[in-house]
């Protein structure tokens, strides 16, 4: 799915395995975080704030996002 096509602007991957960002980036991904070394020493949830605050936005806009791995601490840093 190219959900660039649809007016998505950020589409993040975030993921333990740099190998799952070859094939994120052939579907329009544009930002990578890594699990085990988020930039800057950051929190996963901090880096994601990072890459998209905007003007209008000191928190960051996540519209959308997807958990597949079930873990319950990720679903609650997603909402927050």
């Amino acid at each position: 799915m190219r959900v660039i096509h649809c007016g998505a602007e950020i589409i993040t991957e975030v993921d333990l395995n740099d190998d799952k960002a070859k094939m994120a980036k052939k579907c329009s991904m544009t930002h990578f975080v890594k699990l085990s070394k988020p930039p800057g020493g950051q929190s996963e949830t901090e880096a994601i704030i990072e890459l998209t605050k905007t003007e209008k936005s000191a928190f960051g806009d996540v519209y959308n996002s997807f958990n597949v791995i079930g873990n319950a601490q990720v679903m609650h840093d997603t909402l927050d």
